[in-house]
């Protein structure tokens, strides 16, 4: 009988985990989770087949602020931000003209501090889940 639950309880922990997680995280505002779903929809179906991701955390990342610690959702970030134009994927170097005219809430100061914050990230995922999470931290409604 114990066996037959282990899986369950393995589920009901890690349940439990990411809503724990998602309350202690910080949230855009309800408007700008709004445009960064608008902007971001166009690429989600390609991008979730390339990373792999699954599609609940793939649509609740943009239109909840729900970033979980998962490495499919850091490449998942990239490949939207790659796709967007906003980040130049093969050098890891964000492409401030258009990150700025496309991302609502984002000021050239947020993102001087985000680039700064991000720069010793080991990989273009990273640096992408690093940016995603700094933003979020400075336009969220504390």
């Amino acid at each position: 009988m114990l066996c037959s639950m282990k899986p369950l309880l393995t589920l009901v922990f890690v349940l439990i985990s990411l809503d724990s997680l998602s309350a202690a995280q910080k949230k855009a505002p309800k408007h700008i989770q709004a445009a960064w779903e608008r902007v971001t929809f166009p690429f989600k179906k390609e991008c979730v087949t390339e990373t792999g991701i699954a599609q609940g955390l793939a649509d609740r990342l943009f239109l909840h602020s729900e970033y979980p610690e998962h490495d499919p959702l850091k490449c998942y970030i990239k490949c939207v931000s790659g796709r967007m134009g906003i980040l130049d994927v093969s050098k890891g170097e964000w492409i401030l003209d258009e990150f700025l005219r496309q991302v609502a809430g984002l000021t050239p100061s947020i993102y001087a501090a985000c680039k700064e914050e991000t720069k010793a990230a080991p990989n273009v995922c990273e640096i992408s889940y690093g940016m995603y999470k700094c933003v979020v931290g400075h336009v969220s409604e504390d």
